[in-house]
């Protein structure tokens, strides 16, 4: 884990730089560009492993597979699908699997651009019929993914960080970055403005570096091997984290930005936001596992009673 002080130190300055490269972005889906001198196959080659095979498409994005029959992806992504459950439709491993409810973290009517910015944009899917043949995805319950290298997977557009999202979508892309710093909304600013936090919140995001200073909007100007952002296709993918040899669901992709020369819309300079699972564990825990009300929990006990006194007989 390497030391992120700098970023939280310059947490003020990101603030204007993150503003305007939000505008606009709830309504383009993310997908994957990648350094200049990494092939678009080896993009693909990295996201076809096997620890990244929970994640496929839904609602023209993506989603993750995290139970036999949930899929967790983006609020902005599938909380239309509310109403009509069976348009939610889950392509993954070559099958695709209908929507049987969805259920939403944000509440009805809330703005989109608020929602994608205070760690809320979040939707459940629950399916009528198991994934055959895919292992879901483990989930990250640690409380620090700033410093983590990430692993990001999803379906869209690709590109590089030169031409930006240049290439055609329905691809399943990867790509890797260092979380550079937690976020929050601007206290009093328009929604959908952010700013960095000295202290953890449910969005977190990473920035596109090519090593240059002036590429550079939050922590080192250092670059990964597979250094990339996120950009139009793949909200609601996947951010995995490795522990221990094993790959873990972190995040769930949200959101880009960008507002540094030369100012290629998910080129160099762009960000990645991603909205934390650990930090709505309780929701999804509850969504999937829902605790019975008292009078129900009195009644099956009450059952419980009967049952085992007929055995007794």
């Amino acid at each position: 884990m390497r030391d992120v002080s700098g970023a939280i130190a310059m947490r003020q300055n990101f603030a204007a730089l993150a503003v305007l490269g939000l505008v606009g972005v709830p309504f383009v889906a993310n997908a994957i560009t990648i350094r200049d001198d990494v092939s678009d196959a080896a993009s693909q080659a990295f996201a076809a492993q096997s620890q990244f095979q929970s994640v496929g498409q839904i609602g023209g994005a993506s989603g993750v597979l995290i139970a036999p029959n949930w899929v967790l992806t983006a609020w902005h992504v599938a909380s239309g699908f509310a109403g009509n459950p069976s348009a939610a439709v889950f392509t993954i491993n070559g099958n695709s699997y209908t929507g049987a409810a969805v259920f939403n973290l944000a509440p009805p009517g809330s703005n989109v651009n608020t929602v994608i910015t205070n760690g809320t944009d979040l939707t459940l899917v629950r399916l009528t019929s198991d994934v055959v043949g895919v292992a879901p995805a483990q989930l990250y319950t640690g409380t620090m993914e700033v410093g983590h290298t990430a692993s990001v997977i999803g379906f869209g557009s690709g590109g590089s960080g030169t031409t930006g999202a240049s290439l055609g979508g329905g691809v399943k892309r990867g790509m890797r970055n260092s979380i550079d710093l937690y976020v929050e909304p601007v206290p009093g600013g328009d929604p959908g403005q952010i700013q960095g936090s000295g202290s953890r919140t449910n969005t977190f995001i990473a920035d596109f570096d090519d090593t240059t200073e002036g590429h550079n909007q939050v922590g080192t100007a250092d670059w990964l091997d597979l250094e990339g952002n996120v950009a139009g296709g793949d909200s609601g993918g996947g951010l995995f984290l490795e522990e221990n040899g094993q790959f873990f669901l972190a995040g769930i992709s949200s959101f880009a930005g960008w507002d540094v020369p030369p100012a290629v819309p998910f080129g160099y300079g762009s960000i990645s936001g991603f909205t934390s699972v650990s930090g709505n564990m309780g929701w999804i825990q509850n969504t999937i596992n829902p605790v019975p009300e008292p009078a129900t929990m009195f009644a099956l006990a009450g059952l419980a009673a009967v049952v085992a006194r007929r055995k007794r007989k």
